[in-house]
């Protein structure tokens, strides 16, 4: 419920709406990466390296309050 609150929050519901973040959730080398918490790999994985390089999903970061959206997701 929590993270399905903060994922609803204005800002971080558009960004991960993106379809190149949209892609990341789907692509198995992340999946595996993830089940195994293999954070290192995850830094150097090509896609996710795309993705934080994006100038456009950059900006769009950098507008978000996550301040606000943890906020949001621990309320009761």
């Amino acid at each position: 419920e929590i993270a399905d609150r903060f994922m609803n929050f204005p800002g971080v519901k558009t960004l991960s709406q993106l379809p190149k973040i949209v892609a990341l959730t789907s692509d198995e080398e992340i999946i595996r990466e993830l089940r195994a918490k293999n954070y290192i790999a995850l830094l150097k994985n090509k896609h996710i390296v795309e993705v934080a390089n994006d100038p456009q999903i950059n900006s769009m970061v950098g507008k978000v309050d996550f301040q606000k959206a943890l906020d949001y997701a621990l309320e009761k």
